[in-house]
């Protein structure tokens, strides 16, 4: 028996390559006719569940991808919908009301934390397909502090006067994807504050986006209070 591989591969090799050779010299070797078709079949039969056994392997990993992805997924939108209940919730006249509708404890007691911090470093992107824009943002929230989301604030124009900024959006997320503007808007600008129940950060830098010929786009990014609007409404 020595000259039969231990290793799995190597034997199938072996099989392979022998098959043929014993049927075809079943006679003048010592096999049966039915012994030396028994190894083509068995080697066939390898084959085939390697193959099988492959395209099991390639499932089994893309199943498990899409299996991790979804709880990933999963995590997100139930997270984004407790914070957006947790921040009506502190805002409700019963609080205690809501999380009981909702099935879900409320959070630990935070009345002495400080209002949220301000949004910071703001992004902003362009979807050539839609024409929407995907406006992002960071934000570092005291430790402990649950229930924030996010007020997005939009104006079209230049400002000033009535182009005052207004709510486009209230999010749990960081970023907020704009398929709302007007046709034939050549000026958008941005700022986010945050909130948690009645608390409010100050609003974040506004980021700036003009729109040039050929489907370019500047964007600039300023303080608020150097803002002719907020100037003109101090």
């Amino acid at each position: 028996m020595g000259n039969i591989p231990s290793d799995r591969n190597e034997l199938f090799t072996f099989a392979q390559a022998h098959a043929q050779v014993f049927i075809d010299n079943a006679p003048t070797i010592g096999l049966t006719v039915a012994m030396a078709n028994a190894v083509k079949t068995a080697t066939l039969a390898t084959g085939t569940a390697i193959s099988d056994a492959d395209v099991a392997r390639s499932a089994a990993r893309t199943a498990t991808q899409d299996l991790s992805e979804s709880y990933t997924d999963l995590r997100r939108v139930v997270s984004e919908a407790v914070r957006t209940i947790n921040n009506f919730a502190l805002n409700a006249a019963d609080p205690a009301l809501v999380y009981s509708k909702a099935q879900i404890a409320p959070p630990a007691d935070r009345t002495n934390l400080p209002p949220p911090n301000a949004p910071f470093d703001l992004g902003v992107s362009l979807n050539p397909s839609t024409g929407s824009l995907l406006v992002r943002w960071k934000a570092s929230q005291p430790q402990g502090m649950t229930g924030v989301v996010y007020n997005v604030q939009r104006r079209v124009g230049n400002g000033g006067g009535a182009g005052g900024f207004t709510q486009v959006a209230l999010t749990g997320q960081k970023r907020f994807e704009d398929s709302t503007i007007p046709a034939g808007t050549s000026v958008l600008a941005y700022t986010i504050q945050s909130q948690r129940g009645s608390q409010t950060s100050p609003l974040s830098n506004i980021i700036e986006v003009r729109f040039g010929v050929g489907g370019g786009m500047m964007v600039k990014q300023y303080a608020a209070s150097e803002d002719p609007a907020f100037k003109m409404a101090a």
